[in-house]
């Protein structure tokens, strides 16, 4: 009685097993069979097998993909640069010298606790802020007073 391992196999049990080769002779056979596709004949060459390849196509599409990459690096970096910019921006606008700053403030205060002319032409004077809070006061306290 022969012996088909490509029909049953003892190990499954009596279930039938396609294409699974057990013996060096089946598995050469196997091979050889798949391996069809893949061979060519004695005088065809092996590029012409597969089919020629354009190299205009080829350099066509190298062209094309660097082209690419290079127009979307340029984009990201367009896009970084404009980013970069407002980021020192913003830091500038935040990074006012605590010098400066000091200085500011002292004016200010300057200008809020002292007499100063603002027109002399005119007679406008500059009040500190405590005493034109006190005048008005007054003035809002006298008896002939306009209604406001």
């Amino acid at each position: 009685m022969s012996h088909d391992s490509r029909q049953h196999d003892s190990h499954s049990h009596g279930a039938p097993v396609t294409g699974v080769p057990h013996t060096a002779e089946e598995l050469s056979e196997s091979l050889h069979a798949h391996d069809e596709w893949f061979r060519h004949a004695p005088g065809e060459h092996h590029q012409e097998a597969h089919g020629g390849t354009n190299a205009v196509v080829i350099l066509g599409f190298l062209g094309a993909t660097v082209l690419f990459v290079g127009v979307v690096g340029f984009a990201v970096y367009k896009v970084y640069e404009v980013a970069l910019r407002a980021e020192q921006v913003a830091m500038q606008e935040r990074r006012t010298p605590r010098a400066e700053y000091a200085g500011l403030r002292a004016d200010w205060q300057a200008q809020l606790s002292s007499f100063a002319w603002t027109d002399k032409e005119k007679g406008r004077v500059r009040v500190p802020l405590e005493v034109a809070k006190r005048l008005v006061m007054e003035e809002y306290r006298s008896p002939g007073a306009p209604a406001r």
